[in-house]
């Protein structure tokens, strides 16, 4: 009686756990949902209000950002998703809180860089180009708040909190774009004014529930080690970043040079039937990251290590294969659906390409991942 008792209350010990776990991936998958669809919307909104040549500057400032964003991301965001569950995990107040300065610091080194650039760009005559880069230094500091915040809930086991935060964060950015274009204010700025408001404003709510230790006293990780383990993990990370976003986004900065941001815009609207499915592989990685990174070990666990990042590779490649299939079949109805007849003409044999090269940067994208966590 005593042993099938016992036997009884593993059972349901083991039932409560797997009930536990399955309630925390549903809302992982949900805020990698609501995440994607926030880029997907307001990028799809942009392509249908706004006119070409407009949308095509919006585009050249939005694959900046994703560079800036890349390499935050490279720096902050993956080394914390690692350290946070390691290292600093009996001392997370302590760490939230050199990483919120380090965040500021980060941010506001990137915009004035920017911000550089942006005055070359006017100078050379591309104003729009311009007011497209304006629009992402004052916006920038307050996203990547939201990125951080959201990350910071994930570290601590509440992906539920962050699926609310993503949620707060898309209805914010959509009824801003919506106001403004009932008022006939859509442009470039309030744009970026609308994203950079939603930012600030999720990111800042919900970092009180990280509860950061921002007096960086005596017992709190120490900033100079935390940079230190940072760069180590990360600062090797930037290259490959850079030859990554190289790959996918340096034509949307370049074709306006050669041939004019009607044409960028064009393209900017193609890759937004993608966006979703990149965006969903990144969120994915970030998860996965972790958990890849526990395994290795002894020679059995690296064997089954292997084994799986094969696994990922063929999972990874085929989702991206039969994304693209499936939005390639549908090309002219889909670009119809999202842009009304601003873009029809760019289905069918264009889209086929789109999709082979967006299931070759998964397989590059899943490879690089494999190599960070080994």
């Amino acid at each position: 009686m005593e042993d099938a008792r016992s036997k009884s209350n593993s059972v349901q010990d083991l039932l409560v756990v797997a009930r536990r776990w399955a309630a925390k991936g549903t809302f992982s998958l949900v805020d990698q949902l609501l995440f994607s669809s926030s880029s997907f919307i307001i990028n799809t909104l942009a392509a249908r209000w706004l006119a070409q040549t407009l949308y095509g500057a919006f585009a050249v400032a939005q694959s900046v950002f994703l560079l800036l964003a890349s390499l935050y991301t490279a720096v902050l965001i993956e080394p914390m998703t690692v350290f946070g569950a390691s290292r600093y995990r009996r001392k997370l107040p302590g760490y939230f809180g050199v990483l919120f300065f380090g965040h500021w610091l980060l941010t506001a080194g990137m915009a004035v860089l920017l911000a550089l650039a942006t005055l070359a760009v006017l100078v050379a005559g591309y104003r729009t180009v311009a007011m497209g880069l304006g629009g992402v230094v004052f916006s920038l500091p307050c996203i990547l708040l939201f990125w951080f915040v959201r990350r910071g809930l994930y570290i601590s086991f509440r992906p539920h909190l962050s699926a609310l935060a993503s949620g707060c964060y898309l209805v914010l950015c959509l009824l801003g774009l919506i106001c403004l274009r009932f008022l006939s204010s859509l442009a470039l700025p309030s744009i970026f004014l609308t994203m950079a408001l939603a930012g600030l404003g999720v990111g800042g709510g919900f970092l009180v529930l990280l509860a950061p230790d921002l007096r960086l006293k005596h017992g709190n990780p120490a900033a100079v080690l935390v940079i230190r383990y940072h760069w180590s993990y990360g600062g090797w990370n930037l290259l490959a970043t850079g030859v990554y976003w190289a790959s996918s986004q340096i034509l949307l900065v370049l074709m306006p040079v050669f041939l004019g941001l009607a044409a960028n815009a064009a393209f900017a609207a193609l890759t937004n039937l993608f966006r979703p499915l990149s965006l969903l592989l990144q969120s994915a990685g970030l998860l996965i990251l972790p958990k890849l990174a526990s395994r290795l070990g002894s020679p059995a666990s690296r064997d089954r290590f292997l084994s799986r990042s094969k696994s990922l590779v063929v999972l990874f490649c085929g989702i991206a294969l039969i994304y693209g299939l499936v939005v390639w079949a549908f090309s002219r109805s889909i670009l119809h659906l999202l842009y009304a007849d601003k873009y029809d003409g760019y289905g069918g044999l264009l889209v086929l390409l789109f999709a082979l090269s967006n299931t070759a940067s998964a397989a590059t994208g899943v490879i690089a991942l494999i190599l960070k966590a080994d």
